[in-house]
């Protein structure tokens, strides 16, 4: 799996396949597996499903708490912060690095999870053509824009 970009979609595929059917699609599909030679979560933000995550439960990680809360935070639509920021001084849970200390979502961010279609919102429509379609600015918050 690369640490940027898409993951091969073939065991992606295989992947889903093994989760069976969905009863409900408003519950957030996480899977625990253990990721050879790659980030310690992902999340799947494909066209064919809606977004779930993948999480290594392997205990090495530095903060294994916020990586499930960041991984579904991408989920939600959350894009990464603090990029800019050293590893000193990061403290929000979207930051790109998984590192011990993070430990803070903004009140916006809380929001935007609360207003997800797993929470509280509606289910999101052609949120794959907004993701991959337009191209928001590398600092925007989200990963792609809702319509009002």
């Amino acid at each position: 799996m690369p640490r940027e970009g898409e993951a091969p979609i073939d065991g992606l595929i295989a992947l889903r396949r093994s989760l069976g059917t969905i009863r409900d699609e408003t519950r957030l599909v996480v899977v625990f597996a253990h990721i050879d030679g790659g980030p310690n979560g992902y999340t799947v933000l494909r066209q064919e499903w809606l977004p779930w995550v993948i999480a290594d439960p392997t205990p090495i990680q530095d903060s294994p708490k916020t990586l499930l809360i960041h991984e579904m935070g991408h989920a939600c639509r959350l894009n990464h912060q603090q990029s800019d920021a050293g590893q000193a001084t990061a403290r929000n849970i979207m930051y790109p690095l998984d590192i011990k200390g993070l430990a803070h979502l903004w009140g916006w961010q809380v929001d935007t999870i609360y207003d997800s279609y797993w929470c509280n919102g509606r289910k999101p429509t052609n949120w794959w053509d907004r993701i991959s379609n337009v191209r928001l600015p590398p600092d925007h918050p989200f990963l792609w824009d809702e319509p009002p």
